[in-house]
């Protein structure tokens, strides 16, 4: 009876002493390397919402994994209004979680957090990043010219396979559909 519960000490203080080391090293980062939150609360819900949004990058249609990720993202920006990349993930999660075909949806929400992203964006692929979800935003409100401006400007801060996807499947849609190109 004694050997168990001195392995179960023993790996507690080994799983303790692993805690305290990791935290060691996260205060030892130079003070002027900016954190992405500020809030480690903020900063968990945003990782755990990455992870939603990762898995179904391409995927099926299904909202329910979007919808999870943008309420985790909607509390990670109550609490810590200043971190740029939860605005940043919360405009796609919105986006995805309201998309509706042919333009019938708002987009209000996420055009939002898209721009709140983009003030926020600390880095030339974070602010990349927002002007895709922005192009795919303006894309799905069927505002084609505004969703290639936004897809143009992506490139020029970051290469990117996704938004030259979407500006070649644009341009497609004007070449095939000339009334395209005169309605937007």
């Amino acid at each position: 009876m004694i050997d168990p519960l001195r392995r179960f000490w023993h790996a507690t203080l080994a799983v303790v002493a692993l805690v305290a080391a990791k935290r060691e090293a996260v205060d030892q980062r130079p003070a002027t390397a900016p954190l992405p939150c500020q809030s480690p609360f903020a900063a968990g819900l945003t990782d755990r919402a990455e992870q939603l949004l990762g898995a179904e990058e391409d995927g099926p249609a299904d909202r329910a994994p979007f919808q999870e990720a943008a309420s985790l993202l909607a509390q990670a920006v109550a609490a810590d209004k200043q971190c740029g990349r939860s605005f940043i993930h919360l405009a796609y999660a919105r986006y995805r979680a309201g998309y509706a075909p042919c333009g019938n949806s708002s987009y209000s929400e996420a055009e939002a957090a898209a721009r709140r992203g983009l003030e926020l964006a600390a880095t030339a692929d974070e602010e990349a990043a927002v002007y895709r979800h922005l192009g795919r935003i303006h894309a799905a409100k069927l505002r084609f010219g505004d969703a290639e401006a936004a897809f143009g400007h992506s490139l020029e801060l970051a290469e990117s396979r996704e938004a030259r996807r979407w500006l070649d499947d644009l341009a497609a849609k004007r070449r095939a559909r000339p009334e395209l190109a005169q309605a937007v």
